[in-house]
């Protein structure tokens, strides 16, 4: 009975002991059972009315888009933050929009079919997303649809046991695929687009109700009291209750997306005396070598920011400062050691009396290495006037010039990633071939087809060094963050100790969680995800080290997805209240002359008499007070040799005496054709806002700032 007695008095004990534990087996059992369901949630970046977009959907497009711009640029381009940031953007803006297009088009039964999608590719009505594209032009730099016949039939191509095919064929197949969606997208759009609009229509009163209205205009004198000349103290003050109400009236004009605030203190990195110095004695220590060497190469290319190629310099791409020297100096002459455009440098003139072109045009045969043994063969053919076109379309590798046939275009010497090998063409006579041997074991045929008129030249090399912030001093510029950051425990610390030393506190608003980068600072997205991780008045626990700056934040506002507080935009009603209120007062003061006559209004009011010509109701412009729809509309109605009632304009209060009426007598109203005119208009500006109010009423979750 005793131990009885014990259980009975430990009963909650007991109760809290056995719910505790049922409630950690029953939530380990879901966490182990439920693993792939916080996995997946993991990888969704976003949602779009609760379709999901899983980070690895978003990452493959965001792939895909930088293979084409390598692929159309005809390099592999390593993206900057800011570019990298405003790819995302752009991609996850097309990934919202089509998604909310295939709900909307599946709300109606839209659907892009097969025919129509490849009359649109390769029929008979070719989508200008492909009409336009220089890849699929001829010789003559014309759309031809046998050019993109031939682009398919190399894509589906055997690649053999190329790599380099292989991987060309990849590339190609994932371009045609994206053109591919994206012209879906865009005939889906047209249905869709063409769907609403026509259910958009102009009837024949509202036709001839703005043909009279577009066709006659009036010539007035009018009086208008500016608010500004109406002192605050004239009218009451806005009340809470009045600020309150206005607020609620027009709530849905205060609709804000979440952002933040914060003040901060950027320490610019710049270089200091101690490295101009520093640089300055570099370059002048390299002189007497610069001078003397036989070749000029190694000194310049091991020392210079600018590196020598042997290349020739015209006239127009020799710096303005080196041109008089270049061009009137002779062989072995040096130029400096002087310093100009943040940079020290020195010149050498390493061969003068050059005549040479600006440009060359050359085209191309690119043989893999299972086609390399028919090069001396090919070779001979196009020395005899063999199709080179046929030839690169039969046998070339690479097919990226498959709508030139082969030609390359013009190149000049200062272009990027040209090697020697390319130079070499400058130097060579029009229709000479040669060729160079891929490391792949492929080789590359090219021939001379055209070449500028030749021009004076100078060989020229040019050592530089551009001044730029030493470790040294960055090591120092960091320091002196970093003690800043430690002297400051609380916002009042923050701004004094600012002020104490002299340093600038700038403001940052409007930050989005999901920007590239902070205020105009490269490399700075790691200060975005701190503001979007901390709380008001918090201060930044670290020195943030950007590219060319270090910067200490402090967070000083957070503004919620939803409406601004009215407290936010006081003083914006406060200024519309007293508006109003200057309205009315000088309302009263018009109304308040016994005989009204446009002088009599003039006098009272103490201001002059103005002219406005040709107003009509379609016109933007009134007289010479800017936008005034309002005025605009009551003079429309105004008839002739008639006073208007006071009109409560933008920019004060309006009175109007139309004096004369213009109509249009040439002018013959035709329904049908008035109809048509403004429907059009209507829907011309439906394309634009119904995409934006699709995107409005839509429900999206953006994950990225958990990813980027």
């Amino acid at each position: 009975m005793a131990t009885l007695q014990k259980i009975r008095n430990k009963s909650l004990l007991l109760f809290i002991v056995i719910g505790v534990a049922l409630f950690a087996f029953i939530i380990g059992d879901f966490l182990t059972k439920g693993s792939t369901f916080f996995n997946s949630s993991r990888e969704n970046v976003g949602e779009v009315n609760g379709q999901v977009i899983k980070i690895y959907d978003y990452q493959e497009r965001i792939e895909q888009i930088t293979e084409i711009i390598n692929m159309q640029s005809e390099q592999t381009r390593n993206f900057s933050e800011l570019e990298m940031g405003q790819l995302r953007e752009q991609i996850w803006n097309d990934m919202v929009s089509e998604m909310i297009l295939n709900e909307e088009a599946g709300k109606l039964d839209l659907v892009v079919t097969e025919d129509e999608l490849s009359d649109r590719l390769i029929g008979n009505n070719i989508h200008p997303m492909i009409a336009n594209n220089s890849m699929f032009f001829d010789e003559n730099g014309i759309f031809s649809r046998a050019a993109v016949i031939n682009f398919l039939d190399y894509v589906n191509m055997d690649p053999g046991n190329s790599p380099q095919m292989t991987a060309d064929l990849m590339r190609m197949k994932n371009y045609w695929l994206f053109v591919e969606n994206e012209v879906r997208k865009s005939v889906l759009s047209e249905k869709y687009n063409t769907l609403i609009a026509k259910s958009f229509a102009t009837n024949s009163l509202e036709a001839k109700m703005n043909f009279d209205a577009s066709n006659t205009s009036v010539d007035l004198k009018y009086v208008v009291k500016p608010y500004y000349t109406i002192p605050d103290s004239l009218v009451a003050a806005p009340t809470s209750a009045e600020i309150k109400e206005r607020y609620a009236k027009n709530k849905e004009q205060y609709k804000q997306e979440a952002s933040r605030s914060a003040s901060y203190i950027g320490f610019d990195v710049k270089p200091s005396p101690e490295d101009y110095e520093a640089t300055e004695n570099i370059v002048v220590g390299l002189q007497e070598r610069f001078s003397t060497a036989e070749d000029v190469t190694n000194i310049v290319n091991s020392n210079s920011d600018t590196k020598y190629t042997g290349r020739n310099y015209g006239e127009n791409e020799v710096p303005a400062y080196l041109k008089e020297f270049a061009f009137g100096g002779k062989k072995d002459d040096i130029f400096g050691p002087a310093f100009e455009d943040e940079s020290y440098l020195m010149a050498r003139i390493i061969e003068t009396g050059i005549s040479a072109p600006d440009s060359v045009r050359l085209s191309y045969v690119y043989l893999t290495a299972d086609m390399a043994g028919k090069k001396d063969s090919l070779i001979r053919v196009i020395r005899d006037g063999g199709d080179f076109a046929q030839i690169y379309s039969e046998f070339s590798g690479d097919q990226n010039y498959a709508s030139t046939g082969g030609d390359i275009g013009w190149m000049t010497e200062n272009m990027q990633g040209l090697n020697n090998d390319i130079l070499s063409a400058f130097e060579k006579p029009v229709n000479e071939i040669f060729t160079i041997d891929d490391v792949q074991g492929g080789v590359q045929i090219f021939k001379i087809t055209e070449k500028t008129a030749v021009k004076p030249k100078v060989k020229l090399a040019i050592l530089q060094r551009h001044v730029g912030a030493s470790s040294n001093t960055k090591s120092k510029l960091f320091n002196e963050a970093t003690n800043f950051l430690a002297s400051v425990k609380t916002p009042q610390e923050f701004t004094s100790e600012a002020e104490k030393r002299g340093y600038f506190i700038r403001p940052a608003t409007n930050i989005r969680e999901n920007d590239f980068q902070f205020v105009n600072h490269a490399n700075s997205r790691q200060v975005v995800k701190w503001i979007y991780e901390s709380k008001v008045n918090d201060i930044s626990q670290r020195v943030f080290e950007c590219d060319e700056s270090f910067i200490v934040a402090m967070t000083t506002e957070i503004n919620k997805k939803g409406y601004m507080p009215v407290d936010q935009v006081t003083p914006q009603l406060t200024a519309e209240i007293l508006r109003d209120k200057k309205a009315d007062y000088i309302t009263n003061q018009i109304n308040s002359v016994s005989s009204a006559d446009i002088k009599t209004i003039a006098a009272t009011l103490g201001v002059d008499i103005l002219d406005a010509e040709n107003v009509n109701f379609n016109s933007y412009q009134f007289g010479s007070s800017g936008f005034e729809p309002a005025v605009i509309g009551a003079a429309s109605k105004t008839g002739l040799n008639q006073l208007s009632q006071p009109v409560k304009g933008q920019g004060g209060v309006f009175v109007v005496e139309v004096v004369n009426v213009n109509e249009n007598q040439g002018a013959t109203f035709d329904a049908n054709m008035q109809m048509r005119m403004m429907t059009s208009q209507v829907t011309a500006n439906l394309f634009y806002t119904l995409p934006a109010k699709l995107l409005e009423k839509a429900t999206i979750v953006d994950n990225r700032s958990a990813f980027y």
